[in-house]
């Protein structure tokens, strides 16, 4: 059998990438291959990885003009399907390290079913026997942390039943809840996902935590929307016949490309923001270049209180040991003053419900300033 093994990322450091595709590259049959979409990773990045890998014989490097974008995993692993030439294809992800008998027992189980899921063992922040860990994985399995079987993202699957779905559901962007929605799309058809043996051990590198629990990676309410979306579609098999189309030309290549007409928010209140936002887009011409921008010039100031740093650590404690509360300053709270990522959700949600009408568009944040570029469509 052939084997497509896709990966997807995003400015991700070059030592993650090479302890993944290092342990899974020997393992390659002749015919198989790795496909790997680097989904706008800086210039930086970019040339090291591209570097890297171009003595990869059996890897495709493809690079998304996708800077400035929200992360969209659902549409790089589309992309990669796209251009994957095998029977089979297999979701891994750039933070795994596989171990050596892996692919084979996975290729395996292919000979009874057309669809796999497989599970990790999560390493710790601190680990760093590397060297080590592939030598007895049995006995670094035995020490972490396993994943379980609520998280279907890892995944392998014969490429005609994704064919048939239209693959992953491309609206799930930034972080959601994709991997269990096309599962229950392949259900819907017939197919019943099986495990992979719980020999075949793959480890994650630590990272640190998105998700719900980390306001910097997720606009606020964005995974509840999500679910709404999932039931209000759980019926539909099919729901793009563009799926893993790449961008068109990129008309905004970069956030400091100079724009027609540029508006700083100063409002404390992000809900007026909104309104004036697509006030002043409802101003402008066609293919015209209108930029947003929020500087947050009262922060440092807040930062100094007692009150703001002893919210800050029991915050940092509360995301440590996964405790279901955090606090929040009266002075956000009560809506005197507004957050960096009051506007960064404005954008977030702006951008989640209107991208198919713009031309193009750019979205690029700092630590306390947050800007928004965008070209309207002809």
């Amino acid at each position: 059998m052939k084997l497509s093994i896709i990966y997807c990322f995003k400015d991700r450091e070059l030592s993650r990438i090479k302890r993944s595709v290092e342990s899974l590259y020997p393992q390659l049959g002749n015919n198989d291959e790795i496909v790997f979409v680097d989904y706008g990773s800086n210039t930086n990045i970019k040339g090291e990885v591209e570097n890297y890998l171009k003595d990869f014989l059996q890897i495709e490097y493809i690079y998304v003009e996708a800077q400035g974008r929200l992360w969209n995993r659902s549409h790089a692993l589309n992309i990669g399907v796209k251009n994957s030439t095998s029977e089979y294809v297999m979701m891994a992800d750039i933070d795994l390290i596989f171990s050596q008998s892996f692919l084979n027992k996975l290729k395996s189980q292919f000979q009874t079913t057309d669809l796999v899921n497989y599970q990790c063992h999560y390493l710790p922040q601190k680990f760093k026997k590397y060297d080590q860990l592939l030598n007895k994985p049995s006995k670094y399995a035995k020490c972490f942390k396993k994943s379980t079987n609520e998280g279907l993202g890892l995944m392998a699957v014969k490429k005609s039943l994704f064919e048939e779905v239209n693959g992953y559901d491309e609206y799930y962007r930034v972080w959601g809840m994709e991997d269990n929605d096309i599962i229950h799309r392949f259900k819907l058809i017939g197919k019943e996902t099986t495990w992979l043996r719980p020999d075949s051990y793959v480890f994650h590198q630590w990272h640190p935590t998105s998700g719900i629990r980390t306001r910097e990676n997720i606009a606020k309410g964005w995974q509840s929307q999500q679910s709404v979306y999932f039931k209000e579609k759980n019926k539909l098999i099919i729901r793009s016949q563009n799926w893993g189309e790449s961008f068109s030309k990129r008309t905004i290549a970069s956030q400091v490309i100079a724009p027609d007409f540029e508006y700083e928010l100063t409002e404390y209140n992000p809900i007026y923001a909104t309104y004036f936002i697509k006030n002043k887009l409802n101003e402008h011409e066609p293919n015209q270049v209108i930029r947003f921008s929020y500087n947050n010039t009262s922060i440092e100031e807040l930062k100094k209180t007692n009150v703001f740093k002893l919210i800050s650590w029991f915050n940092k404690w509360s995301k440590r040991i996964k405790f279901p509360m955090v606090l929040e300053s009266d002075l956000y709270h009560f809506g005197d003053r507004s957050t960096i990522y009051d506007f960064r959700d404005i954008f977030h949600y702006f951008l989640l419900m209107n991208e198919k009408d713009l031309m193009d568009y750019y979205l690029s944040q700092r630590s306390q300033s947050i800007e928004l570029t965008i070209m309207l469509k002809g």
